[in-house]
């Protein structure tokens, strides 16, 4: 979730700063509109407002010019750098006003930008910071939670998710992403709790609907998942093909495991038309057929998977399977090597037990 960086007037509440010194700074510094320093910091603000970053950039660096120690300036140029891409001068101002006087959304931004480039140990200790400053920052809690998940500590991750929803209760992406952190555990049920606690914050959104859908189908709840990807479907009608030959494909996989292998091949080839670059579309296309005891049509569904993804070692080794069924035994035995190499446990076994 990207976040806009409130960017206010002097002569207003000054929302993008922490509260305590700065706020009394901010007060003090508003009554006297006639400082050049200010009026320079102002002109920024409005700059900015209006997007023309490099000129805010410019009234913000002679504000500092005329005022060394002016802790708002360095934050905010910082905040428009950042919305410019320039993240390493972004962190630079970040850490000068830092020096000059500490504050939760200094700490807080700097961990946002360490989030973007995946500096994940970073974002923790500076979303850390941030909340011993503040503890009443959801986002901390939420962007630091994010980065517990990346790195795979899950239960870390829920707690912190935890602490964002308790003080945002309306924060469907937490309740979204602390049920993929159930989800990556095998708690199953309190996922699809999440995920529909953050469909009635905000039904329009496809992907919560994709995401509950393979919730439900990971419990064998194959009916409700199901629904949740036809939901998911009919929100994502202007969505990139990707995003629907994801969710047919899903689709496909909850038929597969109900045993209806012939809606599952029609969804799988939704998902191809959808998107023809698809490899997986292609491999489990090939599976329910070799379900349906088609093996021709099976055998050109790996066929294509392979071809769209050399490296599929799958796709090799479930066409040695379907080339033993056509009574190819050469050609399946090729197929089991190269997916063997490719790490494919199971094909080195069927290398010694069917292939000479």
């Amino acid at each position: 979730m990207k976040q806009n960086y409130l960017l206010l007037t002097l002569t207003a509440c000054l929302a993008c700063l922490s509260a305590g010194a700065q706020e009394e700074e901010a007060v003090k510094a508003s009554t006297i509109v006639e400082q050049p320093e200010i009026q320079l910091y102002n002109e920024g603000i409005e700059l900015a407002e209006q997007k023309q970053y490099e000129q805010a950039v410019a009234k913000f660096e002679a504000a500092i010019a005329v005022k060394p120690d002016f802790a708002q300036a360095y934050y905010n140029m910082a905040a428009v750098l950042s919305l410019q891409s320039r993240f390493e001068e972004a962190m630079d101002n970040l850490r000068k006003a830092n020096e000059i006087e500490p504050a939760a959304n200094t700490y807080y931004l700097m961990g946002k930008i360490s989030v973007d480039h995946e500096y994940f140990d970073d974002a923790i200790e500076f979303m850390t910071q941030a909340l011993a400053l503040n503890n009443a920052m959801a986002d901390a809690y939420y962007y630091r939670a994010t980065s517990h998940y990346a790195q795979g500590r899950y239960d870390d991750a829920i707690n912190d998710y935890t602490s964002c929803v308790t003080l945002q209760p309306d924060h469907c992406y937490a309740y979204n992403d602390r049920a993929s952190c159930y989800r990556q555990t095998d708690r199953h049920d309190l996922a699809i709790d999440d995920y529909t606690k953050a469909i009635k914050i905000n039904a329009a959104l496809g992907f919560l609907y994709t995401n509950r859908g393979s919730a439900y189908r990971l419990a064998k709840r194959y009916e409700e998942a199901v629904a949740d990807y036809d939901k998911a479907l009919s929100l994502s009608l202007d969505a990139p093909a990707a995003n629907k030959a994801l969710i047919l494909n899903n689709k496909g996989l909850a038929h597969n495991d109900m045993g209806n292998f012939e809606a599952a091949v029609k969804d799988f080839l939704q998902a191809q038309q959808a998107d023809a670059k698809y490899a997986y579309a292609f491999n489990n296309a090939g599976n329910a057929y070799y379900k349906l005891h088609d093996y021709d049509k099976a055998k050109t569904q790996y066929d294509k998977a392979i071809a769209l993804n050399p490296d599929f070692a799958e796709a090799y080794f479930n066409r040695g399977i379907v080339q033993e069924m056509r009574r190819q035994p050469e050609e399946a035995c090729r197929d089991w090597d190269k997916a063997a190499s490719m790490g494919v446990r199971t094909a080195g076994s069927y290398l010694s037990s069917q292939c000479n």
